[in-house]
């Protein structure tokens, strides 16, 4: 494991923390998948971060209450995966707010895409960007959410 402190020179360093996994090959060496993630994006991956998703639901719609998330805000959803917090982030801050969503797998954000159009949610504006080497978004966010990153 690499932890890197970041190009952040302010008094609060960003911590990036890159994970490398090894796999096997056909032929018996080890390469480094450190690009994917370690569970997938396929189809039965989608299932299961479904299934974590509504699980875990009710607890994180009391917290974003709790914090005064309400319409209007702006989110940054950090690592939004196929954008099931996304898509609840989206209706709670409602048209006159917006979301912000950074995801690195194409399979995920094509995923994200195809809910937001399902639910007709134009205020999601999706960034392909990996957060070990991509600058973050320039602007102003009332609030970040990041979790299982």
């Amino acid at each position: 494991m690499v932890v890197d402190y970041g190009r952040n020179t302010s008094a609060s360093p960003v911590c990036n923390i890159r994970v490398v996994i090894a796999t096997q090959s056909g032929d018996g060496h080890c390469m480094s998948t450190d690009r994917d993630y370690l569970l997938g994006t396929h189809e039965e991956e989608l299932a299961r971060l479904g299934l974590q998703h509504r699980v875990w639901r009710p607890v994180v719609l009391d917290c974003w209450q709790r914090a005064g998330m309400t319409v209007g805000k702006r989110v940054l959803d950090v690592g939004a995966g196929p954008g099931y917090t996304a898509v609840d982030l989206a209706e709670i801050v409602g048209p006159t707010g917006e979301v912000i969503a950074l995801e690195r797998s194409r399979n995920f954000i094509s995923a994200m895409e195809a809910a937001c159009r399902a639910r007709s949610l134009a205020n999601v504006k999706i960034h392909e960007i990996d957060l070990m080497t991509d600058d973050l978004p320039a602007g102003n966010y009332d609030f970040a959410w990041c979790r299982w990153v």
